[in-house]
């Protein structure tokens, strides 16, 4: 294993990792990998820990992920991740999940080194110069991201589902924002109950476009694109969207 390699043992709890199906929950998928992330990078001491002035933090852009056997019914999961090098701005981060031996899904996402102070983007090549610091090469089996979806447009006019939420103190992390795993809750949420019973979530693209903080409202949006793709957008109040999620879903 080499230095931009990690692995990790997961126990997962039967009464917080899976939902009442017994699925392990979207958002308890999203939370490994973050933890995962920053285990890994404080290994590095790029992490909580940066030994760098000024003060840094890695901020997500985007995450996807497919899973051949969506996690059910499961005791551990081993989860690795690989720190694949930098597109310029933007740092590559990819994910595998298996189950005592067999792959059951791969995740790959995007992040961006902020300036925390001044609240604006830094380049990790020239910020973070490490010798795992490598620019980003391709894969042929790398994962793509889904391309983006206009809505509203003519084609698609209305949402078939929507609801509103006012972030609170305890939605925040130590970045002072909303954390990637609240956008997904939030995202999912407005879906009913029998269509969540029915379908597992094998397919996610997550887009992040803007931070959310205290005080703000929220609303999604939910556009069904065929019967197993959904479309969500988060919008602001001036209906500013600051993330969109596509979902394709496995008829159970």
């Amino acid at each position: 294993m080499t230095p931009a390699q990690f692995q990790q043992q997961i126990n997962l709890e039967a009464f917080t990792d899976f939902d009442c199906s017994n699925r392990l929950r979207p958002t308890a998928i999203m939370q490994m990998m973050q933890d995962i992330a920053t285990r890994h990078a404080d290994l590095h001491h790029v992490g909580r820990d940066f030994n760098t002035a000024p003060r840094l933090g890695w901020v997500v852009v985007k995450y996807h992920w497919e899973f051949t056997n969506y996690p059910t019914s499961l005791d551990q999961l081993t989860l690795d991740t690989e720190f694949r090098g930098h597109h310029r701005m933007f740092v590559q981060r990819d994910f595998a999940f298996s189950y005592h031996g067999p792959c059951i899904g791969k995740a790959t996402s995007i992040w961006s080194l902020f300036n925390l102070d001044q609240r604006k983007m830094v380049s990790p090549a020239s910020t973070l110069p490490y010798p795992w610091m490598q620019a980003f090469s391709p894969r042929p089996d790398d994962l793509n991201f889904l391309a983006p979806v206009k809505f509203p447009s003519p084609e698609l006019p209305t949402p078939d589902r929507q609801a509103t939420y006012l972030v609170s103190y305890d939605d925040l992390d130590l970045h002072q924002h909303v954390n990637n795993v609240l956008y997904l809750a939030w995202a999912l949420r407005p879906l009913d109950e029998e269509f969540r019973r029915k379908h597992s979530l094998n397919v996610l693209d997550m887009v992040f476009k803007k931070e959310i903080t205290a005080g703000q409202k929220i609303k999604v949006l939910i556009k069904f694109l065929t019967s197993t793709h959904t479309l969500h957008l988060l919008q602001d109040e001036q209906g500013t969207v600051l993330a969109q999620v596509q979902g394709q879903w496995h008829p159970n």
